[in-house]
Formats: structure tokens, C-alpha cells, sequence
């Protein structure tokens, strides 16, 4: 049985307002937002037509849940983490920590290791309620403190933007000169907003194949590194000087990996809610 979202009927008497159906469980099926005849749901409709996700914090029911990839999830986190910044800071260890390659990467792996957990659990909360990862969050924080919570979400993710943004220019630039910077910026922002216009299902289209050709990317410049001759390990050092080049490449890269921590929910949301949650 379904119930109309806003239960002072009388408050809408008169507006153009779309009523939204949820069901007993509080989620909301995608045709109500199609229910009217405003522009709203003129819109949702069309959008419908064209494949493009209609749904925005609202709680997916079970019957919409019918993403049974886990490769789905893999994939995309895979090419989340596949990208220039992240061998950015893969290289961090010896030009700024002075560490050797041996103790470098057993930093990013125990770290990582770390990081991954707090994605891993709160993943696992998408599928059990099938919300957004900032409406989860009301639980901890309350309906007012998680509003801070957004705010320093938004931001973190428009620095995030604006950094591979720029960096995925500086690399047009490089390959093609006649490419002015700005350019670049404009051609990787609206290709991205192309992508997340369509939501969910087309950032995981995209997500699935685009990890390829960076992992061939990360592979070439791997090759001409290894012929080149420049590799120089430095040995493994001891002493509060290497713990503090430990604890501090550490927390760059645990912060580098637990930054997804605040949407991991989001990429969930369409999975069935009775996935083991080890899993």
C-alpha cells in the first residue's frame, strides 16, 4: 500500500507541487515522480524516455533494486582510484618523505588497507535502506548537524573536481599544445557533466570500460620509467625520522583513500537489500 509523502493534504490544495507516493517502508517508486501534468513531471517523464536516473535522496524500494553486479561495484571503484592523482601520490614517497620504493609501497598498501574499511562498511549501507549516503548520516548526526556535514561534502568534492580537472587539462595541453588550458577544463567538464546527467546506471556504464585505457596509460609510463635508468632505491631507514616519514606519507594516502567515505553509500543504493553484507 502506498501513502502520499506529504500527509497535510490541505497545505498542497492549490499548488503545482508533484505529490510523491512512498510505500510502508518510506521508499518512494520511481513512476510518482511521472505522476501530474506540470512541467516537473513532464520532465521526469521525458527523462524516464531517455534512461535518465529520476530519482534524487528519496529511498529506492526493493522492487527497483535489480543490480546484481558486484563487478558493477568493483569496476567502478576500480576507475574511481585508476586516475592521474592517485599516481601522484603514489609517487609522493621519495621526493617529499625521502623513502625507498620497499618501505614506500608497503605504506600504501597497510594504509590503504585502512582506508578501504570505512568505504567497505558504509557501502554495505546502501543496499540494507536503500538511501543516500548524506541522508544516512541524520542517523549520527541529527537533521541539523548533518547540514554541516553536506556543507564540508560539497566542498571536498568541488576541490576534488577542480583538481582532476585541472590536472586532466594540464594533460591535453601536454599531448596536444595547440589545446589551450582552458579548453581542456571546459572539454573534461562538460563530458563529465554529460556522464552524471544520465545518473546512476551511466556512471556505471562509463565506470565499467574507463579504467582500461588509464591502466595502459599507467603501464607505458611504467615501461619507459623501468628502461629509463633513473630508478634509484633508497634503502630502508630506521629511527624516529622514518617513523615520521611513515606516519606522514600515511596519513596522505589513508586521507586520499577514506575521502569516499561520504558517498559510499550512494553507489549501492540500486543493489538488492538482502546482499550479505561480508560480501
Amino acid at each position: 500500500m502506498s501513502r502520499i509523502l506529504y500527509a497535510d493534504v490541505e497545505k498542497r490544495a492549490g499548488t503545482t507541487e508533484p505529490a510523491l507516493f512512498e510505500d510502508e517502508t518510506g521508499a518512494v517508486p520511481a513512476t510518482s515522480f511521472e505522476y501530474g501534468d506540470t512541467l516537473y513531471a513532464k520532465l521526469q517523464r521525458l527523462g524516464g524516455k531517455i534512461n535518465v536516473e529520476q530519482r534524487g535522496i528519496e529511498r529506492v524500494p526493493d522492487d527497483e533494486r535489480t543490480d546484481n553486479s558486484y563487478w558493477n561495484i568493483g569496476s567502478m571503484w576500480l576507475a574511481a582510484n585508476m586516475v592521474v592523482p592517485s599516481f601522484t601520490i603514489g609517487v609522493l614517497g621519495k621526493p617529499l618523505f625521502a623513502m625507498g620504493f620497499v618501505d614506500s609501497v608497503l605504506v600504501i598498501i597497510f594504509f590503504n588497507m585502512i582506508a578501504v574499511m570505512t568505504v567497505c562498511f558504509f557501502s554495505a549501507f546502501g543496499p540494507a535502506f536503500g538511501l543516500r549516503q548524506m541522508v544516512l548520516s541524520r542517523f549520527w548526526f541529527g537533521w541539523w548537524g548533518v547540514k554541516l556535514i553536506a556543507i564540508f561534502n560539497v566542498l571536498a568534492c568541488i576541490g576534488w573536481a577542480a583538481a582532476n580537472i585541472i590536472v586532466g587539462a594540464q594533460l591535453i595541453n601536454a599531448v596536444n599544445p595547440s589545446v589551450p588550458g582552458y579548453a581542456g577544463i571546459l572539454i573534461i567538464a562538460f563530458c563529465t557533466q554529460l556522464v552524471v546527467f544520465f545518473g546512476y546506471r551511466a556512471v556505471y556504464v562509463y565506470e565499467y570500460w574507463s579504467w582500461i585505457p588509464t591502466f595502459i596509460f599507467f603501464l607505458v609510463v611504467l615501461g619507459v620509467f623501468a628502461h629509463s635508468g633513473d630508478f634509484v632505491n633508497i634503502p630502508i631507514n630506521f629511527g624516529r625520522a622514518e617513523l615520521g616519514s611513515v606516519l606522514s606519507y600515511g596519513s596522505t594516502v589513508f586521507g586520499f583513500g577514506t575521502g569516499y567515505t561520504s558517498f559510499a553509500a550512494d553507489y549501492t543504493v540500486y543493489q538488492p537489500s538482502n546482499r550479505p553484507r561480508r560480501k
